[in-house]
């Protein structure tokens, strides 16, 4: 059977100044098209199946949703009620109007934060939220909170692993960043220390089902930190060398 070829153009200059991985641009970039396409049957929506995207990009159905989770929270697509993707205003002034040197007059978000390192297994989210998000980033508008993010993704992983069953909802995750704002610039927690910390909460078998969110992990720290280096005081130590980069089931926790 033919294949037909696909390819994407990246404009990097754009890509920088919106703060979006490669990927992020890339999957943006085919939503656009295909939402856009003449024969489109959804009237300007991308009704392509996450295994069509997959299948399209060479990569899982969970990378594809995470990144679409991403490109919703920094306002580049939006979802209808039926799960169709479409690209906003803001990633046509951002990508389609500039032309050359007109790059440099793209939209400046006060919102957007630096480009993280994240892979996109994580769900590394910065910039302004979509109208599709406005109820649940009404207490997280604020980009210093959403910086936050990775941590809050992380912790959700653990909770989830221990008990498969516990519901977390996206609300639940964003509200979780400003609990770890708060830990990291009210409370002056490390961000070292904190990464141990809640590895060892998830770890212990007792706090491991009492620490079901951030805000309680927050409540319950110095003595989670009390017991942490009390039984296993060697692991603040281990993360410090491996310079904030403390591994977790081969899977790096960075700041």
């Amino acid at each position: 059977m033919e294949t037909t070829n696909t390819y994407t153009v990246i404009l990097h200059k754009p890509r920088r100044n919106m703060k979006l991985s490669v990927n992020e641009y890339v999957l943006a970039d085919v939503i656009y098209h295909l939402s856009n396409n003449p024969e489109n049957r959804q009237d300007g929506w991308c009704y392509a199946s996450l295994q069509t995207k997959s299948d399209m990009l060479d990569l899982t159905k969970r990378t594809i949703l995470n990144i679409q989770e991403r490109l919703i929270i920094k306002g580049f697509i939006e979802k209808n009620e039926r799960g169709f993707t479409r690209t906003t205003k803001k990633w046509y002034k951002n990508t389609i109007l500039p032309v050359g040197e007109e790059s440099s007059l793209l939209v400046n978000d006060p919102n957007l934060d630096e480009e993280t390192s994240q892979s996109d297994e994580d769900f590394s989210k910065t910039g302004e939220e979509s109208s599709h998000y406005n109820n649940i980033n009404e207490k997280n508008n604020n980009s210093k909170n959403v910086q936050y993010l990775p941590l809050a993704e992380r912790l959700k992983e653990y909770i989830m692993t221990n008990n498969p069953r516990e519901i977390i909802t996206t609300a639940n995750v964003m509200g979780w960043c400003n609990d770890f704002r708060l830990i990291i610039e009210k409370d002056k927690r490390p961000v070292n220390e904190l990464n141990c910390v809640m590895q060892f909460s998830q770890n212990d078998d007792f706090w491991k089902f009492n620490i079901l969110s951030a805000g309680t992990l927050r409540e319950k720290y110095a003595r989670l930190y009390a017991k942490m280096t009390k039984k296993s005081g060697n692991l603040l130590q281990r993360e410090q060398r491996q310079g904030g980069n403390y591994v977790i089931n081969k899977k790096p926790l960075t700041e």
